[in-house]
C-alpha cells in the first residue's frame, strides 16, 4: 500500500494557492487527501484537502470534495467543524480549508475508558452533538458518517469540553438526497453505526444520523457500540427510541432525541430522573418518561390547531371514573380549574350536540391532565386507571360486535375498532403481531395528545383483563404529541 504523501504526490513545504504551507499528511482515502497547513500570512494551523494530485481536476473526487463542501458551507454552529476556505489550487484542482481539531475523539475517549464514561458526562458530549446535528439538518444536510472518529473532543479554559462534529465526506445536502441515494459511503465506517436502511443504500434522511447518535451514546456508556450492557432506564429509553429499527418508531430528528437525553442531565428545576418517584406500573412508567419528554429546552411541545374529538359516552365514563376515583372534592377542584367539564354533563342541555360532534381532544386533555394533578401524583399514573374503569363498566358499549366469550386475541384483533370508538382520528397500523404480543401505531392524528394516550392505552389493558387475559400489558413507546411520527402501542398477554 502506498503511504498518503506517495499517493498525494507533493511534498510537505509545497504552497497550495499561494496561502496554504502544507506540512504533514493527517490521513487520506478514495482520492481525497487532508494536510495539516499553516494560513502563513496569519500563522493559523488548518486542515485542508484535496484530491490526490494523480486523478484528474475535474474526476469524481473532486465533484464530491466539492459537493462536501457546499454541505458543510450551508451549516454554521459551535459544535461543528467549520469551513474556512475554499478554491482552486494552480492546476485547477478544488480545495477545502476546514478548522483544525485536535487528536481526541469519541473514539479515543472510549479507548481510554473501556468501561465507559460516566453517565452525566456522556450525556452532555452527546448533547453537544445533537445541537450540532440540529444546525445540520436545519442547514438541509444529512450527515451520514457519524463515527466514533468523527466527533471531536476539544478541551476549553475553566475545564470544559466542546464537541465538534467532523468527517463531512458523505455529507449530502438534502436537494441531492434522491442523487446521492444509490451512492455508497466513502468513509470506512462500522457497520453498527449505519441505519439499516443507510446499509441498503437508502436515500439520505436526517433519521439516519439520529440512529449513529443513539449507538454513540451506547458506546460512550458502556464502551461497547453493540447492545447488550445494563444502561439506566432513562438511557435505555433514549437509545431504543434513537436506533430502532423501523424508522418511524424512530427519534423523527435530531431536536426530538435531544430533549430524551437533557434527561441525563440535571438542572435547577430537574432532578436526575433516576432520584424522581417513578411509578412501578410499566405503563405508568412509560406515561411518565414521556411526559418528561414533552418540556423541551423551548417550553411546553405545541400541538397542531386542528381541533380532534372523543366519544360523547367514553367522556362521561371517565367523568364517572374521575368522580368515583377522586371524590366530590377533589371534583369540585377540578370543575373550577376546567369549568367546560360541566356543560358535559347529562342535563346541562348540550348532551345531543355532544353526542353528535363529540367533545374536543383539547378539553378532554385538560381535564384528565387536571385529574392527574388533583387526584394523582402529577406524573399521568391516574390515566391508566382511569382507562380501565372505563372499560370495566363500558366495553360492551365501545365494541357492541365483540362476541361473548371474547378471546384476548380477538380483542387485541379489534384496536382498530376500539380506537375508532374512542377518537375517530388517525390511521391505525398493524406494526407487528405474534402469540400473547401485538404492537400498533396510530399515525395522522389531526389533534395528537399524550393524555388521550393514556387513557387509550388503560381502556386497552382493562378491556384484556375483562375479557380474562393474564399478566396483560400495555406499553406507549411513542406520541405523536412528542413530534414522533405516530403513537405506538404495544400488548402483551397470556390467555386465562
Amino acid at each position: 500500500m502506498v503511504s498518503a504523501v506517495e499517493a498525494q504526490g507533493a511534498a510537505p513545504g509545497r504552497f497550495v494557492d499561494g496561502k496554504y504551507r502544507l506540512e504533514s499528511v493527517l490521513w487520506a482515502a478514495r482520492g481525497l487527501v487532508v494536510w495539516r497547513a499553516e494560513h502563513v500570512a496569519i500563522q493559523r494551523y488548518v486542515w485542508l484537502k484535496t484530491p490526490v494530485e494523480s486523478l484528474p481536476p475535474d474526476g469524481p473526487a473532486s465533484r464530491r470534495l466539492v459537493r462536501e463542501a457546499r454541505a458543510v458551507g450551508l451549516v454554521a454552529h459551535r459544535n461543528v467543524q467549520s469551513v474556512v476556505d475554499s478554491g482552486t489550487d494552480v492546476d485547477g484542482r478544488p480545495y477545502v480549508v476546514y478548522e483544525a481539531l485536535g487528536e481526541q475523539t469519541f473514539e479515543t475517549l472510549m479507548l481510554s475508558q473501556p468501561g465507559g464514561l460516566e453517565e452525566m458526562r456522556a450525556a452532555r458530549l452527546v448533547t453537544q452533538l445533537l445541537e450540532g446535528l440540529v444546525a445540520v439538518h436545519q442547514g438541509g444536510v444529512v450527515h451520514r458518517g457519524l463515527s466514533p472518529d468523527a466527533v471531536h473532543v476539544m478541551q476549553v479554559r475553566g475545564g470544559g469540553e466542546l464537541v465538534k462534529i467532523g468527517a463531512f465526506d458523505d455529507a449530502v445536502p438534502l436537494e441531492d438526497a434522491a442523487a446521492a441515494e444509490a451512492e455508497p459511503c466513502n468513509r470506512a465506517i462500522a457497520p453498527v453505526y449505519m441505519a439499516p436502511e443507510l446499509r441498503r443504500g437508502a436515500r439520505p434522511a436526517p433519521t439516519m444520523d439520529v440512529y449513529a447518535a443513539g449507538v454513540l451514546l451506547r458506546a460512550l456508556l458502556t464502551g461497547d457500540p453493540s447492545p447488550g450492557r445494563p444502561l439506566s432506564d432513562t438511557a435505555r429509553r433514549a437509545i431504543e427510541r434513537a436506533t430502532a429499527a423501523r424508522i418511524e418508531e424512530r427519534f423523527q430528528d435530531a431536536e426530538s432525541m435531544l430533549g430524551a437525553v437533557a434527561l441525563l442531565t440535571p438542572t435547577a428545576d430537574r432532578p436526575p430522573r433516576e432520584a424522581m418517584p417513578t411509578p412501578s406500573d410499566p405503563l405508568a412508567a412509560d406515561l411518565h418518561y414521556l411526559r418528561l419528554r414533552r418540556t423541551t429546552r423551548h417550553g411546553l411541545r405545541p400541538h397542531p390547531h386542528v381541533e380532534g374529538r372523543v366519544d360523547l359516552i367514553v367522556v362521561l365514563l371517565v367523568i364517572e371514573a374521575i368522580y368515583r376515583r377522586l371524590g366530590a372534592e377533589a371534583w369540585n377542584r377540578l370543575v373550577e380549574r376546567v369549568p367546560e367539564v360541566e356543560s358535559l354533563l347529562p342535563g346541562a342541555g348540550h348532551t345531543e350536540t355532544n353526542r353528535q360532534r363529540g367533545v374536543p381532544v383539547e378539553l378532554v386533555s385538560r381535564v384528565l391532565a387536571a385529574a392527574d394533578e388533583i387526584g394523582g401524583r402529577g406524573d399521568f399514573a391516574l390515566l391508566p386507571e382511569l382507562g380501565e374503569a372505563v372499560a370495566q363498566r363500558g366495553l360492551r358499549r365501545l365494541l357492541p360486535d365483540l362476541p361473548h366469550p371474547c378471546a384476548p386475541e380477538t380483542l387485541v384483533s379489534s384496536f382498530e375498532l376500539m380506537w375508532r370508538a374512542i377518537s375517530p382520528q388517525g390511521q391505525v397500523v398493524l406494526l407487528d403481531r405474534a402469540v400473547g404480543s401485538a404492537r400498533y401505531a396510530v399515525q395522522d392524528l389531526s389533534e395528537p395528545s399524550l393524555e388521550l394516550a393514556g387513557l387509550v392505552a388503560g381502556v386497552m389493558r382493562g378491556a384484556l383483563r375483562v375479557v380474562g387475559a393474564t399478566e396483560a400489558e400495555v406499553y406507549v413507546t411513542a406520541s405523536q404529541a412528542l413530534g414522533d411520527v405516530a403513537d405506538v402501542y404495544g400488548m402483551s398477554w397470556k390467555s386465562g
